[in-house]
């Protein structure tokens, strides 16, 4: 295939990737009044339009300024309202719960630019798939990506999965361009990864882990000036997306840390989890699969088996936080939570944790629900026929492995903290669904 054939198979595919957005922005298309977390981000909007300054409280005027959160998304939004225009009593009236009388502009103003969030993620998703399988490939990965319905679904909420999907799709496209060795792509893979930690800090520990690794292959005799390169454009990237946060946090905290912990608060949801019984544990593999899960569990086992695996009250989800305060009141406060519930919780019964961590990535993994269900057999499937393509698609997904236990070990893990699977498995339909020889 010639660079001037792709190069039209490329610009085919935009076009049919804006119409059809366009098609379903105007006949499809009902973005969500902000609740929970959106109005969190809301928050951080608001006070960037009117002040200027990143801090999430402001009921009394201009608010301090905070780092609870990481920065990407709020910026984005702020951006989105200052280049269309919308005022800051217009923002307040969504955070006040009165959305009956709020301007159609705020929303509306998020959806168009999510939109354009969505073409790039599939742009990027049908260049891995031209990458690995060609034309064909390429095209039923897109196809299967919109399909999972995390796309179209994120860009109706204000919600940090837009961009982590987008970036994500980036990720996986640059690892596929870095077999090439050429540095430049190692700087771009370091910048993404400060991306993606801007958007959820929980990133930074991916991050970590591939400029670990690149450090560490400093041990090998081989192209040493090269892995150097590499390794100094990994963290260099990195460090410039990243660093200016964590300088400006040290300027007015007095340390760089990315935010404000309030992983205590987490971790004891997730700790929680460690009480489940031997019986829970194994009804809890049928009981989170998506849709049908909990009325199979209901039809096959008595209901202490599987009553607080949901997420009302008197589950394990709803006891974590009294559980949390319960250690503060006792440690005299919020410091050492964190400390005492990973000596107390989690080191002092690894085997447990281990065992419900790999339960929670079950219950994690089902992206997009049926359509993740599928799409784990299709990966499967994919790696195990098509010996052609195994090694680049099990490496492409280690990052999503990565971080689907790393959720399951320190949080409630929820099917959309592993939107980064949408690229991977999108791909993994696509080779299943395509016979012609790997161009990887």
């Amino acid at each position: 295939m010639t660079t001037l054939s792709r190069g039209k198979d490329l610009a085919l595919f935009i076009v049919v990737v804006i119409v059809g957005l366009l098609i379903w922005r105007v006949w499809f298309a009902s973005i969500e009044a902000p609740r929970a977390d959106a109005l969190r981000y809301l928050q951080y909007a608001t006070n960037l339009v009117e002040y200027d300054v990143f801090g999430l409280d402001g009921k009394m005027g201009q608010p301090a300024p905070g780092r609870a959160n990481t920065p990407l998304y709020p910026t984005f939004l702020a951006g989105v309202f200052t280049a269309n225009g919308v005022k800051p009593e217009q923002l307040r009236c969504y955070l006040q719960r009165v959305e009956q009388s709020c301007s159609d502009t705020v929303l509306t103003a998020v959806l168009d630019a999510q939109l354009a969030i969505v073409a790039l993620a599939l742009i990027g998703i049908w260049l891995c798939g031209w990458m690995v399988l060609g034309r064909r490939g390429a095209w039923i990965a897109a196809l299967m990506a919109l399909a999972s319905g995390q796309l179209t679904g994120f860009a109706n909420q204000l919600l940090t999965e837009n961009f982590s999907i987008l970036l994500c799709s980036g990720l996986t496209l640059l690892l596929l361009l870095a077999r090439d060795g050429r540095t430049r792509w190692q700087g771009l893979l370091g910048i993404v990864l400060g991306a993606l930690t801007l958007n959820r800090p929980e990133f930074a520990y991916l991050a970590y882990a591939f400029i670990a690794l690149a450090w560490l292959a400093l041990a090998r005799r081989q192209a040493r000036r090269r892995t150097l390169l590499r390794a100094a454009a990994l963290t260099l990237g990195f460090a410039l997306l990243c660093g200016p946060w964590m300088w400006r946090n040290a300027n007015h905290f007095g340390d760089p840390a990315l935010t404000q912990s309030y992983g205590g608060r987490i971790l004891a949801q997730r700790v929680r989890y460690n009480q489940m019984t031997s019986q829970e544990l194994a009804v809890a593999f049928v009981y989170w699969l998506p849709n049908f899960g909990d009325g199979l569990a209901e039809h096959l086992f008595p209901p202490q088996a599987y009553a607080r695996l949901g997420f009302g009250p008197g589950t394990f989800y709803r006891g974590g936080l009294p559980y949390h305060d319960a250690v503060a009141a006792q440690l005299g406060g919020e410091q050492g939570v964190t400390r005492h519930l990973l000596i107390d919780d989690v080191l002092g019964h690894p085997v447990k944790h281990a065992a419900v961590t790999f339960a929670l990535a079950w219950r994690g993994i089902f992206v997009g629900k049926s359509w993740g269900l599928c799409a784990l057999m299709a990966f499967l499937i994919a790696l195990v026929l098509r010996p052609d393509v195994r090694p680049v698609l099990a490496r492409l997904s280690l990052p999503a492995w990565y971080m689907l236990f790393f959720y399951a070990a320190v949080s409630v893990s929820v099917a959309r903290y592993a939107v980064c699977f949408v690229p991977i498995f999108s791909l993994a339909f696509a080779i299943v669904f395509t016979r012609r020889p790997s161009m990887a």
